[in-house]
């Protein structure tokens, strides 16, 4: 070790603790601290947060053929519960990509192409072109990107994120909806996006917010989720990859964090890198188990989530397709 190279702090280190060689990718210290040691489902998962920026993460990060071979197989499946999806989810994802395609109209440009990357179903693709945008789509599950061509007839590539390549300037913009947090080094993966859009053009993004006050604090963490953003980190790390931020919004229950990034020469250049430790600690100090059961906003979110259930089902009862299913929220194409 030299003065350059400092030994890295480790605030309740591991058994093995082979994940203190591993650098923040968003500001490169090896400084971290434990702050969960399950995931949402009791399961052991080592979640840590760098004490440089806050970016949370998973430690060790899987490796990277491990995690090909989940998402192209597995994911989809113990997410959904279902090889493809089932009428009520593809309704419920319909009404997310409404809901998308109303807070990106301003950002996008007419004639643009759009590509939707972890495409999922194809919901989003569909709901863009029946407004009249040429939107594609690509997804890491084998079988989701089959059923997207196959039932709803769109233009869908099978491929793992991290493997795609495009042109320069292909894509007048691109949208990523909780996909940053699956792939095992977000700047990386932003700075070829940012090379696919062109001049003018925009990136969209959506991942979980690990500061929300919707979520039990302990339910928070995925095994699948490498990465878990803050609306600073999010930033941050949009800014590191070469964009600027035109846009950027926590959703309405504070459960998601939405950013539109604008794709322009010099963009990111200059830009004040904050950090997002002190508020991530903060919130870790005061979201508690005992202040989310006593929070109203659980019980509502509740009581939200059961007439989600009943509305699922009324708006899929007769329905024999998805096509059928997201034609009733768009009028079709």
């Amino acid at each position: 070790m030299t003065p350059e190279d400092p030994e890295p702090t480790i605030r309740d280190e591991m058994e093995s603790p082979e994940w203190t060689t591993e650098c923040c990718v968003l500001c490169g210290s090896r400084n971290a601290e434990t702050i969960n040691r399950k995931d949402r489902d009791g399961k052991p998962l080592h979640t840590i947060a760098c004490t440089e920026c806050g970016l949370v993460r998973t430690a060790p990060m899987p490796g990277p053929e491990e995690l090909r071979e989940y998402y192209a197989r597995h994911y989809r499946v113990e997410y959904q519960k279902a090889a493809t999806p089932k009428l009520k989810r593809v309704y419920r994802a319909g009404r997310a990509a409404m809901d998308r395609a109303v807070w990106m109209a301003p950002f996008l440009r007419q004639n643009d192409e759009f590509l939707d990357a972890g495409a999922g179903g194809g919901e989003l693709v569909y709901v863009l072109r029946s407004k009249g945008i040429r939107a594609q789509g690509v997804e890491p599950n084998l079988a989701f990107a089959e059923y997207a061509r196959r039932e709803l007839d769109l233009p869908m590539e099978a491929s793992i994120l991290e493997d795609l390549e495009y042109p320069a300037g292909r894509w007048g913009s691109v949208g990523c909806f909780h996909v940053l947090e699956h792939v095992r080094n977000p700047v990386e993966f932003l700075g070829r996006v940012r090379r696919w859009i062109r001049p003018g053009g925009h990136l969209f993004l959506e991942v979980p917010n690990v500061e929300n006050r919707c979520q039990h604090p302990d339910r928070r963490f995925h095994w699948a989720h490498l990465y878990n953003f803050s609306p600073v980190t999010l930033r941050r790390t949009v800014v590191r990859a070469g964009f600027q931020v035109a846009w950027c919004q926590s959703s309405a229950d504070g459960g998601n964090v939405l950013l539109a990034g604008l794709a322009e020469e010099g963009g990111g250049e200059g830009a004040a890198l904050e950090s997002g430790y002190a508020g991530l600690m903060e919130h870790e100090r005061e979201w508690t188990a005992w202040r989310y059961y006593g929070s109203p906003r659980t019980w509502r979110r509740s009581a939200d989530k059961l007439a989600g259930i009943v509305r699922e089902w009324a708006a899929v009862r007769g329905r024999r397709s998805p096509r059928e299913v997201l034609e009733g929220l768009t009028g079709g194409y």
